[in-house]
């Protein structure tokens, strides 16, 4: 449906753009084209674009289509600004964010937006699906809670905005992981989170994307949000929450994908540093009756699993829990 710029909408879709290839952009466009049933915008934020053919299709659509909002920026200063600025400049009840290159699924929209106006939900978990450069398919099922957040996204994620707004959750900026510290602030102030079966969007990774090129390079120890994690484990350790073994368990796999692989591309010293950091957080606040909530997260983790073993494992020796780790593990591999 149109938009007028004094009416409140129904959904903000959230899209930061930096130098993405054209055909990655026509095929989101046609995507968010397809919606109807609900009011939207989306906003697309260049973050500092400097390919004429980025720029010039970004032009033309603000042009031909009310429903697509665009906001050239000249400065890079990172997707975190980008999503920020969309968030706090958008109209909609709700916010998703789908990255340029990404798609959504737009029949699907309307329904899980009434189904959080329905269930008062400040945030709608949903599921999406994950297409690799080799059009291997997979899908995230997020009805059991956070389960398979590890992929770090919120891609699946709808959420009231006046939410955000009104408990100063944004995107922390000039932070890597800056997902984790958004997905930690939402969870922890939520008031009400829905879950649902449905896919929200496709997720595409390609060897443009960030996944695929080297942004971690010479990563340190203070782009890193440390604190925010502990903050979040020292909140979480002995609550009797109902989601509370999911939501601590999401907290210490990203502490062991810090140690194990992000930690890999940084100098020898920082890498030292970030793996030490991560190693003391998971010994200070993994405890034996948690050790099981741990693994059912993991057990998610996918093509993880491998990578962050190890590290658990080392953790689980210093518990002396080391037999149950392991009478676990083998039961998730056979």
């Amino acid at each position: 449906m149109m938009k007028t710029d004094d009416m409140e909408l129904d959904l903000t879709i959230v899209t930061p753009v930096y130098n993405t290839p054209v055909k990655f952009l026509d095929d989101y466009l046609e995507s968010v084209l397809k919606i109807q049933g609900i009011t939207y915008e989306a906003i697309m934020v260049s973050d500092g674009s400097t390919d004429k053919d980025t720029l010039e299709w970004l032009k033309r659509v603000d042009k031909e289509h009310e429903t697509i909002r665009v906001i050239l920026r000249e400065e890079n200063c990172g997707i975190s600004v980008c999503r920020n600025i969309a968030i706090k400049t958008g109209r909609g009840r709700y916010i998703l964010t789908v990255d340029s290159d990404d798609m959504t699924i737009a029949s699907e929209l309307p329904p899980l937006v009434r189904y959080a106006d329905k269930t008062k939900a400040d945030l709608m978990i949903a599921g999406f699906k994950t297409v690799g450069i080799s059009n291997r398919e997979f899908t995230v099922d997020r009805t059991r809670p956070l389960v398979s957040a590890m992929r770090i996204q919120t891609g699946g994620w709808l959420i009231r905005r006046g939410f955000l707004i009104e408990n100063d959750v944004l995107y922390p900026e000039g932070k890597y992981l800056e997902d984790v510290t958004f997905i930690l602030g939402n969870i922890t102030k939520a008031g009400k989170i829905s879950y649902s079966r449905r896919i929200l969007g496709i997720n595409r990774t390609h060897e443009a994307s960030t996944s695929h090129q080297s942004v971690y390079q010479h990563m340190r120890e203070d782009q890193i949000p440390f604190k925010e994690l502990e903050r979040f484990l020292s909140d979480f350790d002995g609550t009797s929450c109902r989601y509370a073994p999911d939501i601590y368990g999401f907290a210490v796999q990203i502490l062991a994908g810090i140690a194990c692989l992000f930690s890999a591309h940084s100098t020898p010293y920082e890498k030292e540093r970030i793996s030490g950091k991560a190693a003391d957080l998971m010994r200070r606040y993994v405890k034996h009756r948690k050790l099981n909530a741990l693994l059912y997260i993991i057990k998610g983790s996918g093509n993880l699993l491998a990578d962050v073993l190890p590290f658990v494992y080392a953790v689980a020796l210093d518990l002396r829990c080391e037999k149950l780790l392991e009478k676990t593990v083998g039961r998730m591999l056979k």
